[in-house]
């Protein structure tokens, strides 16, 4: 299965970068893939027919492509400050086996493990090497996946820094970089870094805006942001990536009731997801 990965990874990008990182992470986990009792095994042909039927809507290339390249950039962001963080750890890890089950955990905690030697190799010589190839990551990125299949692998990102005692000046740095290498908005990075302070200043900052904005342009910001959050745009990446993105879709409803009721607006009937 790790093979399967490898390959569709391979697939999806064919050449560059993040191909050539593929290559050499496949060649390092071919001694460590798990043996069969410890990831144990679909026992019969009905269970393989469930598994088909659970996943045939989702594009696996893609699928693993966002999974690939959502680990490149959490090594990132988890080396950023140079610190060994177990809540960080233990946070990609519950990820992982909530989304991607079992197998999947296992095999992201070992593709994590050689990312970080990669980053050591490359780090040795000259940290800045090491920020040039992200940074050709993320420019690559930028041609097979959706502004808001980066949205959402951004804001996962932001969730990762935020697991222990807040965002440290490093971690800050690291997703500014990431945002600019992933050709995102800076309003939608400042968003993600407030979309779990309830307070009605961070409301304006979840919907990318200012208090000083008329109730037209907060309803423009408001639909902007619904639209890029709509759980629907990942669908084809499997039902449990839909469900983080309605999580975020629905701090954003609740930004903008929070707004709403101070200005002592009517909030009309566009709440797609209620």
């Amino acid at each position: 299965m790790i093979d399967g990965l490898i390959a569709n990874v391979k697939s999806i990008f064919q050449s560059g970068p993040l191909n050539d990182l593929a290559v050499k992470i496949g060649e390092m986990m071919k001694n460590d893939t798990p043996d069969g009792e410890e990831l144990g095994h679909v026992e019969t042909t009905e269970d393989f027919r469930k598994l088909f039927e659970k996943h045939r809507h989702v594009n696996v290339k893609q699928r693993d492509s966002f999974l690939f390249a959502l680990l490149v950039m959490a090594d990132y962001v988890y080396s950023a400050d140079q610190t060994a963080d177990s809540a960080e750890t233990k946070f990609i890890r519950k990820f992982l086996k909530e989304n991607f089950g079992r197998f999947g955990e296992m095999q992201g905690m070992c593709i994590m493990h050689h990312l970080g030697e990669e980053r050591k190799r490359l780090s040795k010589s000259n940290r800045m090497s090491y920020m040039h190839m992200v940074g050709e990551y993320g420019r690559q990125l930028t041609n097979i996946m959706t502004y808001a299949q980066r949205m959402q692998l951004l804001s996962f990102l932001v969730m990762i820094a935020k697991v222990s005692e807040g965002i440290s000046e490093a971690e800050s740095a690291a997703l500014k970089d990431l945002s600019i290498y992933l050709k995102m908005r800076p309003e939608d990075l400042y968003s993600m870094l407030n979309m779990y302070d309830d307070s009605l200043s961070a409301a304006y900052k979840v919907l990318g805006t200012c208090e000083d904005a008329s109730d037209k342009e907060l309803q423009i910001a408001f639909e902007y942001m619904a639209e890029q959050y709509n759980p629907e745009r990942m669908c084809i990446l499997g039902e449990d990536l839909e469900r983080m993105a309605q999580m975020k879709y629905v701090k954003i409803l609740e930004a903008r009731d929070r707004i709403w009721l101070s200005r002592g607006l009517v909030i009309s009937a566009d709440r797609l997801l209620e």
